[in-house]
């Protein structure tokens, strides 16, 4: 988009007004969060431009909802620039210096934004729930793996054979610990929204999200689980509460439907598609166990192999 709000509205003669300010911005926010959910690059530095029209939205005050909502996509902004989320190339590992400073900071924000006025908004809590997600998401990656992190979530996608298995440390413990916490906490918030509210989010960015938070726990399960793992000494599959994520979700789509019963609102549609991933969760889970049986490895990752490999959700 246009690096300035003057640029974004080259057409139209005489001043700004504060109405194109907002507008501007809501596109930053709108192209941040697309880009972090799809990892496209994308250039989430502020520029002078920015700080003016942020300026002018906090001077007149009249819609401090927005402004929260700006507050917190910006920690998003911030989570995906100082990780290179966007950057499949690049690793960082969940021990080191710059993911230690980014989770340190990022958190010390998040307790900021948690206590202002509007902090009880619940689609507040849910985007600040995702940046907790996000900066602990280096606990999964690997060199090899970051393409997976990309929407739309599939199953191609869970990384049945390219999952985190690094050494256990306590920074290893306190992250995989977190983002699973902060998955179920977002889901849970997901359950406390009105039908209607969720209708009236933004399914470009809404839908996809909370498909994400369901994407990451299922990554976990797969870290936890599958042969060569090393993070099952700091968590079980029976520990991780999927199910019941996904039982959440469906709750959440049975009362899309008596709202919207022909699926015509994508957000209906993304968040209703998580069904079929009980088909392959069992499916997954009973190679599994009878590679425990057995132990033979081998055998087993040639059988998830064949987990079905075009669901979504």
């Amino acid at each position: 988009m246009q690096t300035s709000a003057p640029a974004w509205f080259f057409r139209i003669q005489g001043p700004l007004t504060l109405e194109m300010q907002k507008i501007w911005l809501a596109g930053w926010m709108t192209s941040t969060m697309k880009a972090v959910g799809l990892r496209r690059a994308h250039d989430f530095d502020w520029g002078t431009a920015h700080y003016e029209a942020l300026g002018a939205l906090e001077a007149d005050g009249s819609d401090p909802l927005f402004l929260e909502m700006l507050y917190t996509v910006r920690l998003h902004a911030k989570v995906a620039s100082s990780l290179e989320l966007c950057d499949t190339r690049t690793f960082h590992d969940i021990n080191s210096d710059v993911v230690a400073a980014t989770r340190n900071q990022i958190y010390n924000n998040l307790n900021e934004l948690s206590n202002r006025p509007l902090a009880g908004d619940v689609q507040l809590r849910f985007w600040r729930m995702l940046v907790a997600i996000h900066v602990n998401e280096p606990v999964l990656h690997t060199s090899t793996n970051k393409t997976l992190f990309t929407s739309p979530y599939i199953s191609e996608r869970i990384g049945v054979h390219d999952f985190a298995c690094g050494p256990i440390t306590s920074t290893t413990a306190i992250a995989l610990h977190s983002i699973v916490e902060a998955c179920h906490l977002a889901i849970s918030i997901v359950l406390e929204m009105d039908a209607s509210t969720i209708l009236s989010l933004p399914s470009l960015c809404f839908g996809p999200a909370v498909s994400y938070t369901l994407s990451i726990l299922i990554k976990v399960f797969v870290a936890v689980s599958a042969p060569g793992n090393t993070y099952s000494q700091i968590l079980t599959r029976e520990t991780l509460h999927v199910r019941e994520a996904m039982q959440k979700l469906i709750s959440v789509k049975e009362a899309l439907l008596k709202l919207d019963p022909h699926m015509g609102n994508w957000n209906t549609r993304i968040i209703g598609s998580v069904e079929w991933l009980g088909v392959w969760l069992d499916d997954y889970e009973s190679i599994i166990e009878r590679y425990e049986e057995n132990l033979q490895r081998e055998v087993a990752e040639q059988e998830i192999e064949g987990l079905s490999p075009n669901g979504h959700f």
